[in-house]
């Protein structure tokens, strides 16, 4: 099962659905997404709501099914280069990584957890921001919690993947890294 955070239309839904996997449990604050990804997986309970406003446990366990899968890919506006010429604000887009961690690392410890694996999904440029160790504390939860170990950090390369373009993603948290399909395949594309 998985669980998609910032879902958007759902395209991170789709992949996983195309994959065999149950995709449950959806989240974005953006209504007209919300309401797309309503139409695109029907079978998922799509919640919108800003997710900066589950600010406690209790909050997280209320609105946040368990899963063995999460996922979430945070607006990259705040690390794009296409802002600012990559000079933008980054307050706003580390709060929203940490939020999604911290919902890693309360789930990833509550006593039963099924989660067994998790992925963020942005721009290159924001894992300059991404540490490797949080603590329970530095996320806002209580501090007997362990420490969540940032375990992989990686950029693919969409056309090593079999899309039809060059364009860089970063990947962090802890998964299994997919293999490459296209590697040293020229990939053409139709104008």
């Amino acid at each position: 099962t998985v669980a998609d955070f910032f879902c958007g239309a759902g395209g991170f839904s789709e992949g996983f659905h195309q994959s065999g996997f149950d995709v449950v449990f959806s989240l974005d604050n953006w209504k007209l997404s919300t309401e797309t990804h309503d139409i695109n997986h029907p079978n998922c309970k799509c919640v919108h709501m800003d997710i900066l406003k589950i600010t406690n446990c209790e909050m997280i366990d209320e609105i946040i099914p368990d899963v063995d899968i999460i996922v979430g890919s945070p607006p990259c506006v705040s690390f794009s280069n296409s802002n600012k010429s990559g000079k933008a604000d980054k307050t706003l887009g580390i709060q929203l990584i940490e939020q999604f961690l911290k919902i890693i690392l309360y789930k990833k410890t509550k006593p039963g957890s099924k989660l067994k694996y998790w992925i963020m999904e942005n721009v290159p440029k924001s894992l300059e921001y991404v540490k490797d160790t949080y603590t329970a504390k530095e996320l806002g939860l209580p501090e007997e919690l362990p420490n969540l170990e940032v375990k992989m950090k990686e950029i693919l390369k969409a056309s090593d993947y079999g899309s039809p373009q060059g364009r860089l993603r970063a990947i962090a948290g802890d998964y299994v890294l997919p293999e490459k399909t296209h590697v040293g395949k020229e990939i053409k594309v139709r104008d």
